[in-house]
């Protein structure tokens, strides 16, 4: 349960967080989660319908994919006209279509790992992965070093793996 997740409130930190979600592979836990965490200002962007790898994909299939997440986030009760305009890439991808797509569909694009892009000079953000191993004194730390430097992190924690995530 992502609600549950022990944490102070973003507002605690003046940082706005914003979930990457996977629409196809939330639990209803999941969801419930989410839209609670959207009803209290935080943010809820979009990461592939299925996570599926955007790389040869045509700006086209990228849009449909896009109106996929969409439509099941509203069927699901999210309030799509407060969706945060951020779109995460899968698979941190980076290419012309992508982009093309991005600007279509108005969504900004935020992705890291050069090593998967192509392009080398832009977008590149790092993220920082939230396991059950993660130390929580240290991602606030991190938190709020951003804070002070007015700066702001990707927290990943690709929650829908559920051997991660699983209370068993």
């Amino acid at each position: 349960d992502l609600h549950s997740f022990p944490t102070r409130r973003s507002s605690d930190l003046a940082i706005k967080a914003t979930f990457a979600v996977i629409p196809a592979r939330l639990s209803n836990k999941g969801i419930d989660s989410l839209r609670k965490w959207q009803e209290e200002g935080f943010g809820i962007c979009l990461h592939g319908y299925n996570h599926d790898d955007w790389k040869g994909w045509t700006c086209q299939d990228i849009i449909e994919d896009i109106n996929r997440c969409e439509s099941l986030l509203k069927q699901k009760g999210f309030k799509l006209q407060d969706l945060s305009r951020y779109v995460v890439p899968p698979h941190s991808r980076n290419t012309i279509a992508i982009r093309n797509a991005m600007r279509a569909k108005q969504y900004k694009m935020i992705t890291g790992a050069s090593l998967a892009n192509p392009d080398s000079t832009r977008f590149q953000l790092g993220r920082v992965f939230i396991t059950k191993k993660t130390n929580i004194k240290k991602i606030e730390y991190v938190l709020n070093k951003a804070k002070e430097k007015r700066a702001f992190i990707i927290l990943s924690t690709h929650s829908s793996i559920k051997e991660e995530f699983s209370p068993n």
